[in-house]
């Protein structure tokens, strides 16, 4: 009800507005007339030529209301164009917070059952132990998603600071999935260079990308053996990370759309979420001076996010460096 009031809004002061251009402009006109007939009069009065008299300023006042409605015209388009992007704002973050509600509702919901189910039941050791594993899993569940928006706070706050370090990024990246048990189901496979590929990058913040784009391979995935290939690429530029996944896959037209904040390509799909992964992955990457892109065959083809980390000479020379020292 209040979207559809401040559309009316909008439309209403937009109305308003290209009224009051077509009243000033039909002013401006009548002005000019006004003032012309009275030049010329004044002009026949003094035996003056008055066409050559009025044609300078004749082109003066045509060029200035010219200039005054094109000006005009790009304020109301560009006020337009900003409350069009305000109000898609809007309706994003509505869903989003229906969306996140839910996420914090469900797991404490969840808990609060089985508390209570505790509380009044004398419950055997082995069933007991089960309500707690589901207690548990939710409880994890539900500090995901808050550590989740106070890791964006933090990073786009700029209070977290880059801290790179050379590391291995096929070693770091098979390493995070071994880290992890939640993380086991999937199988991984890392391919590409034959030798080390060192890189500087934060630890903690790769971490944090690597990890997304692996349980997001994990979470929207319907097959019965969820995979991931991870592909390491040495170009003359640059260095060309793909994660390429056996999951849901997307559509074309959301290919782009995906890194942006709390996009989701199905927001009333079974799969929960917050469409806040991919935004912080790509703001991740950025911050690396680096670029990320989605590719994708279709829906149930899978799909791959793309990583690409500028090289430098100083990274070359670190790279071949820790190579000759690992071949000693």
């Amino acid at each position: 009800m209040r979207l559809r009031k401040s559309l009316r809004n909008a439309m209403l002061v937009m109305l308003v507005s290209i009224t009051a251009l077509g009243i000033s402009f039909f002013l401006y006109i009548r002005w000019f007339m006004e003032v012309r007939a009275g030049l010329l009069e004044l002009a026949r009065t003094l035996n003056l030529d008055g066409d050559r008299i009025l044609a300078p300023e004749t082109f003066s006042v045509v060029l200035t209301l010219s200039v005054l409605v094109g000006l005009i015209l790009v304020g109301l388009s560009v006020i337009y164009f900003y409350y069009r992007r305000a109000l898609s704002l809007y309706r994003v973050q509505r869903r989003f917070f229906r969306s996140f509600t839910h996420e914090l509702k469900t797991p404490v919901a969840s808990i609060r059952l089985y508390l209570d189910t505790f509380i009044r039941h004398e419950l055997p050791r082995e069933e007991a132990l089960r309500y707690l594993g589901y207690m548990k899993q939710n409880a994890e569940r539900l500090s995901e998603q808050i550590e989740m928006i106070l890791n964006l706070a933090r990073i786009e706050g700029g209070v977290t600071p880059l801290a790179p370090e050379p590391v291995d990024l096929g070693r770091k990246i098979q390493a995070i999935h071994a880290s992890q048990p939640h993380l086991a189901v999937l199988s991984l496979v890392v391919t590409g260079e034959k030798d080390p590929l060192f890189y500087p990058v934060d630890p903690v913040l790769f971490t944090m990308v690597v990890t997304n784009l692996m349980e997001n391979a994990l979470r929207y995935n319907d097959s019965d053996k969820p995979a991931m290939l991870v592909n390491l690429d040495k170009r003359e530029k640059d260095i060309l990370l793909s994660f390429n996944d056996n999951g849901l896959g997307l559509q074309k037209k959301h290919l782009k759309s995906v890194f942006r904040r709390f996009f989701r390509a199905n927001p009333m799909g079974p799969t929960p979420g917050t469409g806040l992964g991919l935004h912080l992955v790509g703001h991740l990457v950025r911050m690396h001076k680096g670029r990320i892109w989605a590719e994708s065959d279709g829906p149930g083809r899978g799909s791959t996010f793309l990583i690409s980390l500028p090289l430098k000479k100083r990274d070359l020379a670190k790279n071949e460096k820790k190579n000759s020292d690992n071949r000693r």
